[in-house]
Parts: structure tokens; C-alpha cells; sequence
């Protein structure tokens, strides 16, 4: 089952999945370290803010962005922010890195 979902989520990703899907909080940590095992192509997940019902999250798979949207119920997010609007996004692709294997817990920035 674990190996049908994951073709599941790779399909809408190949399709061009750029836009806003509703995952789970599961869906999406799975999928995240799946292709982060398999592939050098993605980046960390970000996130980018939240509203009264979804926490936001982008991350780059090999050539587009995947944005995502998990229910506020399902991740305790610590440091919440509002949602990015796309003109913010330009610039950052989110206002901090997440864990999502550690709870979607904040990643540390580096001490240069």
C-alpha cells in the first residue's frame, strides 16, 4: 500500500502538481523523505505561513515547485507566520526550513 501511495503522489507531481494539494501531514513527510532518499533533485521543505486552516509548505523536485497545504490540526507549528503572498515568494521560497521527520520542527540556520 505504502509503495501504491507513493506512485500515487510522484504521478500528481510529474503532472505538474505546482499547485496548492491538500496532503496530510503523513502524505507529505513520507513523500518529502522518500524523495529526498531517492533523489538529489529536492530541496528542504519550507514553510510559508499559515492561515485560520492549512499550514503551507514549497519545496523544489527536480523542475518546479511543489506547494502544499496541511490542516492546522495536523502539525503543531511553533513559530507561526502569515502566508507568503506569491510576490513575497519571488524572493524566499519560505520563511524558515521545517523537519518534517522531527514533527515539522524549525531546522537551526547555520552559525557562520
Amino acid at each position: 500500500m505504502k509503495v501504491y501511495t507513493s506512485l500515487i503522489l510522484l504521478a500528481a507531481l510529474l503532472c505538474g502538481c505546482q499547485n496548492e494539494g491538500s496532503w496530510s501531514a503523513e502524505q507529505l513527510r513520507e513523500w518529502h523523505f522518500e524523495q529526498r532518499s531517492n533523489s538529489k533533485f529536492v530541496t528542504p521543505l519550507y514553510y510559508r505561513g499559515s492561515d485560520d486552516n492549512f499550514h503551507y509548505f514549497m519545496c523544489r523536485s527536480l523542475d518546479s515547485w511543489v506547494s502544499v497545504k496541511v490542516q492546522n490540526e495536523q502539525i503543531n507549528i511553533l513559530d507561526v507566520r502569515t502566508i507568503l503572498t506569491s510576490s513575497q515568494s519571488e524572493n524566499f521560497p519560505g520563511y524558515y526550513i521545517v523537519d518534517p521527520q522531527n514533527n515539522y520542527r524549525k531546522v537551526p540556520e547555520p552559525q557562520w
